[in-house]
């Protein structure tokens, strides 16, 4: 070992030692103070979140004072004027301009008057809660208000996410006389809400549930120390600093977890003041040996710190476009092109995977699609064929054992007259269910011509108006014998179109089918316009309807729909599916909207040259 190696580690081994014991000294001093000066702090920022809270339900509180003492609103909850106060008040506009989520209102023997749930980010209604007639069933705390002024606010954590809650009994305007029910204020405390109430107090914040199953270690570590004090002070790194307190719901049963981080300031000024002390103290010590390390630094030391930095950086991001960088033409130099030229073959190795993955799983959802349309096709078709077969075969067998007793001559007159109407009865049933299968048939066809793209369309110039004349007389029959009145309402002056025009009559008649099959009475309505470019062909029936969350789906084949209101069996599913082939084929459109109990329209576009 040479003088200077040792030197240098004589040196080294000095300024260590004397670095350490200043540190420890320093340590044991001033970086205690500054770190019960942190607690401190942290402290008053998780109390300042705490009091942010408050703040929050006073807001929700302001408004709902207003909407509880006023004379419409007791009106309401005494279901009068219901209609009227919805319409003019209960607007979507009316939850983003309280900026709340939902609002319930209570008649006075504590029965839910009305309550709607809303979405402000999304800006739609939401289902109503669930998890909320579970927190107010057998719990009277919301209700239990004593005089005119009483309120109840504070924090419930429903199934999908903790909220702020305030409750105030309903009141008429001059506030006297006893509560006449109980409205019901809150605002979903989600991801979007912390985030603003952080960007508020300009603090970061993470709430977790104590009802979560699988809570961060440190959150848990947290829950066992708030039992002893009601605040949690743990620094998480040299960076950042945490305090943790459990909030507790409107029954006073612990609810969230609370985490608010902030940066260690001060802490980080404690560390600065030490180590200028310590530079101070060995300033001397450090002045003989700094040209040494400076050079040592610079030429090797440096370099390969650089190195290891740009290597543990590589592989704790997993990231394999970045290089290391090349400096110089020494041994240092040649390491560094060497780990770049491994981390080239292992780059283009991740991404030859990645693309493998990416088509294996492709190649996996389409098998999976193939088996369920496989599986949905054998199940419905199965159903349906076996379904008039079935009906076919036993009334031809009853038929058969008619006919023999006729022909053989064992029936009386009476009782031939009877057997030959029985006979007509079965031939009818039997005409039927042919047509059924027929139909059936047809559809599963007409489907595997409409997919193979191997239909030719014979396009023409048609009249929109013997088009619906056409459809109007061949429907006719499906109309005797029901409360149904067919109207056609056609805009004046629509131009010829050009299409495949019994494609089009098939397209109309699945859907006035369809129209007729789920209407008991009422009216369809066949409606043509004009739109731009466009032709809409609309039939509008006053039928049982189809909920929403049907619609996305009702096209797809062998999808079919049972609506709540009624068992109606929907066939193979392959009637709109056929019909969106055949307006997309056409180069148009075609969507539905329809609501339980209020009918269906179902509309599709026909474009204009």
């Amino acid at each position: 070992m040479s003088l200077r190696n040792k030197t240098l580690i004589v040196t080294a081994i000095t300024l260590i030692l004397l670095l350490f014991v200043m540190y420890f000294l320093s340590k044991a001093i001033v970086l205690e103070s500054f770190l019960k000066l942190e607690t401190v702090e942290t402290r008053q920022d998780v109390q300042r979140v705490l009091n942010l809270f408050d703040d929050t339900l006073k807001t929700i509180d302001s408004p709902l004072k207003d909407w509880a003492y006023w004379n419409d609103t007791c009106d309401f909850v005494a279901s009068i004027n219901t209609k009227k106060y919805i319409q003019e008040n209960l607007l979507e506009t009316t939850f983003v301009n309280l900026d709340i989520n939902f609002m319930i209102f209570f008649d006075k023997s504590d029965n839910i008057v009305y309550g709607k749930f809303y979405d402000l980010e999304k800006k739609c209604v939401l289902p109503f809660s669930q998890s909320f007639k579970s927190l107010i069933a057998g719990n009277r705390l919301l209700f239990n208000h004593k005089n005119r002024e009483s309120r109840v606010a504070g924090i419930v954590y429903l199934s999908d996410a903790p909220a702020f809650i305030v409750s105030r009994p309903v009141l008429p305007a001059d506030e006297q006389g006893t509560p006449r029910g109980t409205l019901i204020f809150g605002r979903y405390l989600d991801d979007i809400e912390v985030q603003e109430l952080s960007e508020i107090v300009n603090l970061n914040m993470i709430i977790h549930s104590v009802y979560e199953k699988s809570l961060p270690d440190d959150f848990i570590t947290a829950s066992d120390m708030c039992l002893k004090s009601d605040i949690f002070v743990n620094p998480l790194d040299v960076n950042t600093i945490a305090g943790y307190t459990i909030i507790n719901d409107i029954y006073g049963k612990p609810c969230l977890i609370l985490k608010v981080m902030g940066d260690r300031k001060i802490y980080k000024y404690g560390q600065i003041t030490v180590f200028y002390f310590i530079i101070l103290i060995i300033i001397a010590g450090v002045l003989f040996s700094i040209f040494l390390i400076v050079m040592l630094q610079k030429v090797i030391l440096f370099r390969l710190s650089h190195l290891e930095e740009t290597v543990m950086s590589i592989r704790k991001s997993k990231n394999l476009s970045l290089r290391v960088p090349v400096e110089g033409n020494d041994e240092l130099a040649n390491i560094s092109i060497t780990v770049n030229k491994m981390l080239d073959s292992l780059e283009q190795a991740q991404l030859e995977l990645k693309e493998r993955t990416v088509k294996l799983e492709e190649a996996n959802r389409e098998l999976r699609k193939l088996d369920e349309l496989k599986s949905s096709f054998i199940s419905t078709v199965s159903h349906e064929l076996r379904t008039p077969l079935t009906s076919i075969v036993g009334f031809s067998k009853i038929i058969k054992k008619k006919l023999k007793k006729i022909f053989s001559g064992a029936l009386k007159e009476e009782q031939l007259e009877k057997s030959k109407e029985q006979i007509d009865v079965n031939l009818d049933i039997i005409s039927s269910e042919g047509e059924r299968l027929t139909s059936i048939i047809n559809n599963i066809l007409d489907m595997a011509r409409l997919k193979s793209g191997n239909v030719e369309l014979k396009k023409e110039l048609c009249s929109v108006y013997a088009i619906i004349d056409h459809i109007s007389n061949s429907i006719s029959p499906l109309l005797q014998d029901r409360e149904i009145e067919f109207i056609k309402d056609i805009q004046e002056s629509i131009p010829e179109i050009m299409v495949d025009k019994y494609t089009i009559i098939q397209v109309l008649i699945n859907l006035i089918s369809n129209a007729i099959k789920f209407t008991d009475k009422g009216s369809i309505i066949c409606r043509v316009k004009r739109n731009n470019s466009e032709i809409i062909f609309s039939i509008i029936d006053t039928g049982i309807g189809i909920e929403r969350e049907h619609h996305a789906g009702i096209f797809d084949e062998f999808k079919q729909v049972v609506n709540g209101l009624t068992n109606k069996p929907g066939g193979t599913g392959l009637g709109l599916a056929i019909c969106k082939k055949i307006v997309e084929q056409a180069g148009g459109r075609i969507w539905v909207e329809s609501e339980p109990g209020k009918g269906s329209n179902f509309s599709f576009t026909i474009p204009v040259d």
